[in-house]
């Protein structure tokens, strides 16, 4: 329905009344009424109520055709443009939750890599044993206990496999000695920290809490 053309004096039910209705029923509120009377008082009391447009009788059947035809072309645009808005918003939402669902793939893709360059460092050293994972696990669980927020928690659980890189550039025979360290090779073990910070700048959330690992680790 394009337009609705109400009489005002109707029997049974006069025009106010059906005006009243239509604009309280969300199905016919937004059709355009243009209302017919002679009355000036019931031609202001349709407008207060919602009512789109008036005719006064007698009526010009030549006015009544190009009101009706302008507010029937004015509903069709109506119509198409909350069409419209419903497409963009569902794309909206699509896009969103694609963007979503990329950002979970490229997290657990990044701590993948952290776990596996942990990793690496532990196949190097059979000292340490496979527990990147359980440090890691371990590490986001105290971040809960010490009350920081959940996006520091996720932080820590990925930076956390990273505590150990340090080792990737320490030789073999320095790594696996099994007496004590000489002078010359301790100070090999304290310039992991410089080698770590000539790698390639990532996200710098996640450097920050890895480099503060490190920090905490890299003793001999």
């Amino acid at each position: 329905m394009d337009v609705i053309l109400l009489d005002i004096a109707m029997p049974v039910m006069n025009g106010i009344e059906v005006l009243k209705h239509l604009k309280s029923d969300e199905k016919y509120a937004r059709i355009p009424v243009i209302v017919i009377t002679a009355n000036a008082e019931e031609k202001n009391r349709a407008l207060e109520l919602g009512a789109n447009d008036f005719l006064a009788k007698p009526i010009d059947v030549e006015e009544l055709r190009l009101r009706t035809l302008n507010h029937s072309k004015l509903k069709k645009y109506q119509d198409l443009l909350e069409k419209t808005n419903i497409i963009l918003e569902q794309k909206v939402k699509e896009r969103t939750k694609q963007l979503r669902e990329a950002l979970e793939l490229l997290k657990e893709a990044e701590y993948e890599t952290a776990l596996r360059l942990g990793m690496a460092c532990e196949f190097r050293d059979t000292e340490t044993g496979m527990h990147i994972k359980r440090v890691s696990l371990f590490s986001k669980h105290l971040a809960s206990l010490a009350g920081l927020s959940e996006e520091e928690q996720e932080l820590i659980l990925r930076a956390s496999p990273l505590h150990d890189i340090g080792k990737i550039g320490i030789p073999d025979s320095v790594l696996l000695k099994p007496g004590r360290l000489t002078k010359e090779e301790f100070e090999i073990i304290k310039k992991t920290h410089f080698n770590r910070r000539r790698t390639p700048k990532g996200n710098a959330k996640v450097s920050r809490f890895a480099n503060s690992a490190n920090n905490c680790s890299s003793t001999p």
